[in-house]
């Protein structure tokens, strides 16, 4: 069983929307980045995600995401075993998103 929930994007806008602490950490790489963006996102890139761990903040809770959920899956349960209050993983990632949230951030 993981420690983490598994949340749809529509489901992580209206958790900000009960509490602004939510920290929304993109694993995707650089070029990724380049590609489409949400604003107000923390980037690291999953390989250095645990050499950067001092750039979020443990007294917060954190959603991941990624591309399609799968990348942002295992950083959800590799966080799982530091003293975050909460940790998500946004299924179906920044292409869920573009489909159901925002069409302005582009699939790819």
């Amino acid at each position: 069983m993981s420690n983490y929930k598994k949340i749809t994007p529509k489901e992580f806008s209206l958790l900000v929307k009960e509490d602004k602490g939510w920290q929304l950490l993109d694993v995707r790489e650089s070029w990724e980045i380049e590609i489409s963006r949400i604003a107000n996102s923390i980037f690291i890139p999953m390989d250095e995600v645990i050499s950067r761990l001092n750039e979020l903040d443990k007294e917060k809770p954190v959603a991941i995401i990624c591309r399609s959920g799968v990348r942002s899956a295992i950083i959800a349960e590799t966080l799982s075993i530091y003293p975050f209050p909460q940790i998500a993983n946004i299924e179906g990632g920044i292409n869920e998103w573009s489909k159901t949230l925002d069409n302005n951030i582009k699939e790819y």
